[in-house]
């Protein structure tokens, strides 16, 4: 796998003629690498592309993959921001979805990221779930921000078909809340994190002043960006690719020194509204001048109408230049941003 994904950076590094500032480790568990694996992936960019100076280097990982050596390679080999999946510090919770650590397990590992000299951390906090009461969930809630992080992240719990839980929700063992009470708990946190200190840049997404994830902004922003290694994405401002996930498959094809990658976005409708779906989340909003520019689509005219309704009920405000939704707007953004899709 690692020689397929060296392989990978390699080749398409022959078209490649931009500066990178941002390099992300993630997509299931990349803490599991051997630090000289790491430093081979990183030798090989570093090699290949145009890296500019202070480039922000994330690397994922679980709080049982937090010991001083690790941190201590991770360092040296240049990462300088790290994004732990803890989840949740309730320990019925944790035990609930197979998760290896505790919560002390997670302390404890904040602890010896501290120790190690990072200073740009995120956490990983979900709501939504079906055995946590609000009670616990408030503690929870409370637990992650004393942690100190420079970043949470949020995400609802979903339940996938193929997994325990889809399972146990198929036999009547699992219950998802109800959307009022996921609301109620997703206001909390909302609430809570502004309280702290915290900025909702992105819907999902708090950080502390001048801490956001530079990375992640590049996907809601439309930044051009390359992926590596199975199920990875990327985009060159004309087509959105993803390579295969099949490992073998992935493994085979780049021995020959083939790419297996498939286009799932191309042409300016298409790339406009993945553009309207990801900007809509953000801060900043929607960008209609560089709608404009990329796609020659005048969005605020195409959908005015819609803008203007939506505006009057309290969802957005806009102008000439941008679309921002309210925090009432932020919590139905899917379904608005469905509504300011266009059409070929």
């Amino acid at each position: 796998m690692l020689e397929a994904i060296l392989k990978e950076i390699e080749i398409k590094s022959a078209t490649e003629s931009i500066s990178y500032d941002t390099i992300y480790f993630g997509g299931g568990t990349p803490s599991i690498l051997e630090p000289e694996e790491i430093d081979a992936i990183l030798e090989k960019i570093f090699s290949h592309y145009r890296i500019t100076d202070h480039v922000e280097i994330t690397l994922e990982a679980n709080p049982e993959d937090i010991h001083e050596k690790n941190l201590k390679s991770w360092k040296k080999a240049g990462i300088n921001r790290l994004s732990m999946g803890v989840q949740s510090l309730n320990n019925n919770a944790l035990q609930k979805m197979n998760r290896v650590h505790d919560s002390q397990n997670a302390i404890n590992a904040v602890r010896e990221i501290r120790k190690a000299g990072f200073s740009n951390l995120n956490l990983d906090i979900i709501f939504g779930l079906p055995f946590l009461s609000q009670e616990n969930y408030e503690e929870d809630v409370k637990g992650i921000i004393g942690l100190e992080p420079e970043h949470i992240s949020a995400y609802h719990l979903t339940i996938e078909e193929k997994t325990v839980f889809g399972r146990w929700s198929q036999k009547g063992k699992l219950v998802e809340i109800d959307d009022e009470l996921a609301l109620t708990q997703f206001q909390y946190l909302i609430n809570e994190l502004k309280m702290s200190g915290y900025e909702q840049y992105e819907i999902s997404n708090f950080s502390k002043l001048n801490m956001e994830s530079r990375h992640n902004r590049k996907y809601w922003t439309n930044a051009s960006y390359l992926g590596f290694g199975p199920g990875a994405f990327s985009f060159n401002q004309r087509e959105r690719t993803a390579n295969i996930r099949n490992n073998a498959l992935y493994v085979k094809a780049l021995k020959v020194g083939k790419i297996p990658e498939d286009v799932v976005s191309s042409g300016k409708y298409e790339l406009a509204n993945d553009y309207i779906i990801a900007s809509l989340r953000t801060k900043e909003g929607t960008n209609l001048e560089y709608m404009t520019g990329a796609f020659n689509i005048k969005l605020g005219e195409l959908k005015y109408v819609e803008l203007v309704r939506l505006k009057d009920a309290g969802f957005l405000r806009f102008d000439d230049r941008t679309i921002v939704l309210s925090e009432k707007g932020r919590l139905i953004a899917d379904e608005i941003a469905e509504k300011l899709m266009v059409l070929n």
